[in-house]
């Protein structure tokens, strides 16, 4: 069963919140697994979350962080029945009234917004129309996700814009579009067969491509190393170096 979709809203300045709790600690920090088990098997006696952090290494700093920013960030109970794009926009006028600033509006994910009508192209279309609408209306920055075409998340497939379900319209109304993709599925070939331990290494990676930029240099290809163990990704990325592939022929 797919999930409802699911809207964050937070200042701008809240956006790096995840990466700054991360480094609080200036060396090692807890993972998301080892925090989340540790909560999970804390006795239920009132004891604060920041307490049950204190004894995991970069815990208490990274509680401090999340401090910092936790009352600006805004996570929206959302229904595939009810969060329609009036809701979503009610949302972001109540923030912005309570905050006096403009949130910055994160969208997961775009195909669960309800709307009327049978056909997926078309009810993708309404609500990309309707998410540049009020983007533009409410002069704040969003930012939603996709879903793709299964056959698009193939081994050996580099995901493209035109693989994003309702991409016509995705591409059309997006001012930037960005591909997430695996490094390893993506290089092109030589990459693998000449160097095996490429394959190991290449896993620790995923590639960005900047698909379209309507305000900026596109086709661009970046890097970035997962540190999936704190759910982030490493900010510093750079260029990718290795030649890429749309699709990868594989012969045995």
């Amino acid at each position: 069963m797919e999930s409802a979709p699911k809207v964050a809203v937070a200042p701008v300045a809240a956006v790096g919140w995840l990466d700054d709790a991360v480094r609080a600690g200036g060396g090692e920090v807890v993972g998301l697994d080892e925090a989340t088990a540790l909560v999970w098997a804390h006795p239920k006696d009132g004891a604060s979350l920041a307490s049950v952090l204190a004894d995991l290494p970069g815990g208490t700093a990274a509680h401090d962080a999340l401090i910092g920013y936790g009352d600006r960030l805004q996570i929206h109970e959302s229904s595939g029945a009810t969060t329609s794009l009036e809701e979503i926009a009610a949302v972001i006028g109540r923030v912005a009234q309570t905050t006096g600033q403009a949130p910055f509006v994160l969208l997961d994910y775009i195909q669960k917004v309800p709307v009327d009508g049978d056909e997926e192209n078309a009810r993708v279309t309404a609500v990309a129309e309707g998410l540049k609408d009020l983007a533009l209306a409410a002069r704040v920055p969003i930012v939603t996700i996709s879903a793709a075409d299964k056959e698009a998340l193939a081994s050996g497939h580099r995901m493209r814009t035109h693989d994003l379900r309702g991409s016509s319209a995705l591409a059309y109304e997006a001012d930037v579009v960005l591909i997430v993709n695996d490094k390893v599925d993506v290089v092109s070939r030589e990459h693998l067969v000449y160097d095996l331990g490429n394959i190991q290494r290449f896993r620790g990676w995923s590639v960005v491509s900047v698909e379209k930029n309507r305000h900026g240099k596109a086709h661009v290809e970046l890097e970035f190393a997962k540190d999936f163990e704190h759910g982030r990704f490493h900010t510093a990325g750079q260029e990718i170096a290795e030649r890429l592939i749309d699709d990868r022929v594989f012969v045995s």
